[in-house]
C-alpha cells in the first residue's frame, strides 16, 4: 500500500528539463492573455468618416459587403461616396394663374386696347373719347372674351348731326405680349342731321357721309414697342342718303349735289395712320391722320379727317 501511494506522488511531480540543473528551480508557468472587450486590433484600419448631408440632395452608392452597418443617424454607409447635388432651378414659366376675376386683372400689361387694334380684354371694360374732323365720338365697350367685345356710342358733328351707334369688335390677330393685333370692327347706326336748311343739309350730309341709316366696317392695326405704338385702319362706310323734293325751288334743286337729289347709298372709303403711346397702365392717347374718299358724292370727292383722344381700360 504504501508503495502504491509513493508511485503516485512520483507520478504527479514534474520532471526538471532536461538541460535544467538539479538544483535550479523551475521557472514559473506563463499566465492566459485576457484582452479587453474594447480592444481593437492596431493592424485593423478605423471605417472611413461619414459625411450627412440632407436626404434630398445626397445621392450614395453601394457600400462594400465588408463594411459594417452605418449608424442611424448617417445618410451613408461605410465607404459610399456622397454626392451633394444642388437643388433645382425654379421654374422660369409664368407665374400659376390666380383664380377668378384676379386672374384677368393679374395678366399682361394691356396697355391702351381698344384704340385700333386689340380688344379690352375678357370681363374688361373700356371707355374712349375723342375730338377731331369731322366729328367728336365717345363709345363704351365689354369685353366678352378676350376675342369679342360690344359696345355703344355716339358721334356728332359738333351739335350738326347727332348719330347713335353699337358695335362689336373682333380680334383677329394678336401676340401673347400683346405688341403686335389686327381687330375687325362692325358699327352700325342712325344719323340725325339738324340743317336749317336744304343747303346746310346737303352739306352737313356730305361731310357726315349720308343722313339715315349707316354701317360701317373697320379694320384697325397696331404694332407697339414698349410704350409707343403705330397705329393703320383702313374702313368702308355705307350712309343712306334721303331723296329731296326740290320741285319749284331752283336752288335746292342746283345745290344738292350729293347724289344729285336722289335717294341712294353714300359709300366712303378711308385710310389713316396714326401714334399711340400708353400713359399709365389703364390709360392710352392716340393722334391719327386720314383720308375719306366719297366714291359716288357729287359734291365732295375726298376729305381729309382728324382724330385725338384718349382710352381707358379697367
Amino acid at each position: 500500500m504504501h508503495a502504491l501511494a509513493l508511485a503516485l506522488i512520483l507520478t504527479a511531480t514534474p520532471s526538471p528539463a532536461p538541460w535544467a540543473s538539479p538544483d535550479e528551480p523551475s521557472p514559473p508557468a506563463p499566465r492566459a492573455r485576457v484582452e479587453p472587450a474594447h480592444h481593437v486590433d492596431a493592424e485593423t484600419p478605423p471605417p472611413a468618416p461619414v459625411t450627412v448631408a440632407p436626404p434630398a440632395a445626397t445621392v450614395c452608392a453601394s457600400a462594400p459587403p465588408t463594411c459594417a452597418p452605418p449608424p442611424a443617424t448617417a445618410a451613408c454607409g461605410c465607404g459610399t461616396t456622397v454626392i451633394i447635388q444642388a437643388p433645382p432651378a425654379p421654374p422660369t414659366g409664368p407665374a400659376a394663374p390666380l383664380p377668378g376675376v384676379w386672374r384677368r386683372r393679374a395678366a399682361a400689361d394691356p396697355g391702351p386696347t381698344t384704340i385700333s387694334g386689340f380688344t379690352p380684354g375678357r370681363r374688361r371694360v373700356s371707355f374712349g373719347f375723342e375730338l377731331g374732323f369731322p366729328f367728336l365720338d365717345t363709345h363704351l365697350a365689354y369685353g366678352l372674351s378676350d376675342r369679342v367685345a360690344l359696345g355703344v356710342g355716339f358721334r356728332s358733328l359738333y351739335g350738326e348731326t347727332s348719330a347713335p351707334y353699337a358695335f362689336a369688335k373682333l380680334q383677329l390677330m394678336s401676340d401673347a405680349a400683346r405688341t403686335r393685333g389686327l381687330a375687325l370692327t362692325v358699327l352700325g347706326g342712325y344719323t340725325y342731321v339738324r340743317g336749317e336748311d336744304e343747303w346746310d343739309h346737303d352739306s352737313t350730309t356730305a361731310l357726315v357721309g349720308g343722313d339715315g341709316v349707316f354701317a360701317e366696317l373697320n379694320l384697325g392695326m397696331t404694332l407697339r414697342s414698349g410704350r409707343h405704338g403705330l397705329m393703320v385702319g383702313w374702313g368702308l362706310r355705307l350712309g343712306q342718303v334721303k331723296a329731296k323734293d326740290c320741285s319749284g325751288d331752283s336752288w335746292c334743286d342746283e345745290y344738292s349735289h350729293v347724289l344729285d337729289g336722289r335717294a341712294g347709298v353714300l359709300a366712303t372709303v378711308s385710310a389713316e395712320l396714326g401714334w399711340e403711346v400708353k400713359i399709365t397702365r389703364n390709360a392710352g392717347y392716340f393722334i391719327s391722320l386720314g383720308v375719306d374718299m366719297f366714291t359716288n358724292s357729287k359734291a365732295l370727292p375726298a376729305m381729309v379727317r382728324f382724330r385725338n383722344g384718349v382710352v381707358l381700360s379697367f
